[in-house]
């Protein structure tokens, strides 16, 4: 997703009128108050990008081969069962506990790996092939998603995982509320077509000012900066960027960029912002509103989508400037758990270890079940 808000603040735009001569107006100070909230969020976003790039370097030089070192000793650890198994000194039980935990753990490595060892592993303890139940696993899950959604499964006849067919039901199912909400709209359309002729006419006309107010800004400006006026060769170069700069803030509707640019190239100067009516501020206040709703959606999906990847859920205790130490945190407890495996699977060097690690284990599952 791309922000289409700008990251960084060019100009401070704030009313500041005079206290002794007047208060501020309601209007006004919602102006200010809507300002400052966007400011934050626009820092917020801009430190979201700087820190980002440092997670994912760090994700995949520190993070990544530790836990893919995890996988391998885990595959070690049940080809370690498979060996024991059938040694003596084991119970019938003992042996049946060692072969649900290599089903068990076999089948979960499998969801993200096609090693043929494992399943063969897999099919040696559990008697049934790996690829054949995960089809029939698939074709139970869309028999019953098919049976509870409302969704066509047709597209999804290649999905053969899962993880990848619980994706594209999220999708499905996003593009189904993206339409309900285009059905809502029709509906709220069609209840406001019983206004009054008088009513819509206001609210056409609001709508009409605050277009024209946008593009009254962006008419001065374009008068102002285009740069095939201009003879000096890095003049040009400066007023093509700034231009750039109008053009992509009138078609995202970024009332705020536009008036810093404003005051950036001095077309006005801050006696003009504290002399803004409150007719127009209004207008300027509903735009500043949808603005600060798009910042704060933009970070609210850095902050999920780097969660998810964290695997963890304390969305709110995430920022950019604790990234880094939660990083730092995940790639310690990976590393303990590496450490807890390879002490793990000393245990399968002495039968009597085995058996007692087995009593654990199964003390374990029932506090678990």
């Amino acid at each position: 997703m791309t922000p289409k808000t700008p990251l960084t603040v060019t100009m401070d735009v704030r009313i500041a009128a005079d206290q002794s001569i007047r208060p501020l107006s309601k209007a006004q100070q919602t102006f200010n108050a809507l300002i400052e909230k966007i400011n934050k969020n626009r820092q917020c976003l801009a430190e979201w990008e700087t820190i980002l790039p440092e997670f994912h370097r760090r994700w995949q030089k520190d993070f990544l081969p530790v836990y893919q070192k995890i996988d391998r000793l885990r595959v070690e650890w049940l080809f370690c069962m498979d060996d024991v198994i059938d040694q003596k000194g084991l119970s019938q039980n003992e042996r049946d506990l060692l072969r649900e935990l290599i089903c068990e753990h076999s089948a979960r490595l499998l969801e993200d790996s096609e090693d043929e060892q494992l399943k063969d592993l897999y099919k040696k303890h559990s008697g049934s092939d790996f690829d054949e139940k995960e089809a029939e696993f698939m074709a139970d899950l869309k028999a019953r998603i098919q049976d509870d959604l409302d969704i066509d499964l047709s597209e999804a006849a290649h999905i053969d995982n899962p993880e990848d067919m619980l994706r594209w039901i999220r999708q499905k199912a996003s593009e189904q509320d993206a339409k309900s909400a285009h059905g809502n709209a029709e509906y709220t359309s069609h209840t406001e077509s019983k206004k009054s002729a008088r009513q819509l006419a206001q609210e056409a006309k609001a709508a009409a000012e605050i277009k024209l107010s946008l593009r009254e800004i962006y008419r001065k400006l374009a008068s102002m900066l285009h740069p095939d006026r201009e003879t000096d060769e890095q003049s040009r170069e400066q007023k093509t960027l700034l231009m750039q700069r109008v053009n992509d803030a009138y078609s995202s509707n970024n009332l705020l960029q536009l008036l810093e640019i404003q005051l950036q190239v001095e077309h006005i100067d801050q006696s003009t912002i504290n002399a803004l009516t409150d007719e127009r501020l209004k207008q300027y206040n509903k735009i500043l509103r949808e603005q600060l709703k798009e910042l704060e959606t933009e970070i609210l999906h850095r902050q999920h989508t780097t969660m998810d990847q964290l695997q963890s859920h304390a969305h709110s205790f995430l920022t950019p400037r604790n990234l880094i130490r939660q990083l730092a945190e995940k790639i310690n407890l990976t590393k303990r758990r590496v450490e807890l495996i390879k002490q793990e699977l000393t245990v399968f060097q002495d039968i009597k270890q085995v058996r007692s690690w087995l009593k654990m284990m199964r003390q374990t599952r029932y506090m678990d079940y």
